[in-house]
């Protein structure tokens, strides 16, 4: 039952007033998709086990606990007392909204950002080999149905399909537009704020976290952010192959 439907519930109440103070506080690693995260993690996580810096992996607790990655945040939710107690280093892999958990001022936010096209190309390959290995229907295919055109989910299925023509239907798909932007913007249950207050280069926009307006203000800023280089390289050069699309712009 929600909240406003709860006869015993004032309605009235302040939805700020439901959010409690963020207690973790620690460095986060946002680990967006297809970017060699996975490499940069692991690599991260042994260096912070030489400094003696506990380790907490947000997403392997989402799989292990509840068989599914998209349950971060209750995954913070159930170990907060623990996770309060010490400085941790964290890996997130999904665009939850996990960041109003964390003390603004004492934590830190680290990314990794590939060549958008490369990611795209990356991504598109990897949803074709994931998909051929599921049946059409199943959990992983109902759920994409929600976002994907049903003729760009089909050709990721045939092998008559030219990687040409399947990269412009993935294109045109709305999931894969502006990815970067909508996933952290996702990560932190943002919204836009007015022109005037965009003040980052590149196009980037800052954002405020919509869950407790004015109390977790995500500064994205605060980000550290490094882009991989979109010169060929030992760790891209197996997409070095991939045709690109018609229409880069995505």
């Amino acid at each position: 039952m929600s909240l406003s439907s709860n006869p015993a519930t004032p309605r009235t109440r302040s939805p700020r007033a439901l959010v409690p103070e963020p207690r973790i506080a620690g460095c986060v690693f946002v680990h967006v998709p297809r970017t060699a995260g996975s490499s940069i993690w692991q690599s991260m996580a042994r260096l912070a086990d030489v400094h003696q810096i506990p380790v907490f992996d947000i997403y392997r607790e989402s799989n292990v606990r509840y068989g599914i990655p998209e349950a971060s945040d209750r995954v913070l939710e159930e170990s907060v007392e623990p996770l309060a107690t010490t400085r941790f280093f964290f890996h997130h892999h999904t665009a939850e909204n996990i960041f109003r958990h964390f003390k603004p001022g004492e934590s830190v936010f680290a990314t990794v950002l590939r060549d958008p096209v490369d990611r795209f190309v990356s991504d598109v390959y990897h949803y074709r080999r994931f998909i051929r290995s599921t049946e059409p229907d199943s959990p992983f295919a109902v759920h994409t149905a929600r976002f994907w055109s049903a003729r760009f989910t089909n050709c990721l299925r045939r092998d008559d399909v030219d990687p040409r023509e399947l990269l412009d239907l993935g294109a045109a798909e709305d999931f894969f537009r502006n990815y970067y932007v909508n996933f952290l913007r996702r990560c932190a249950g943002a919204r836009r704020v007015p022109e005037e207050s965009r003040t980052f280069p590149e196009g980037t926009d800052r954002v405020i976290c919509s869950t407790c307006p004015g109390k977790c203000d995500i500064d994205f800023r605060s980000l550290v952010i490094s882009r991989t280089s979109s010169r060929p390289s030992q760790a891209s050069s197996r997409h070095s192959d991939f045709p690109r699309p018609r229409n880069s712009s995505s």
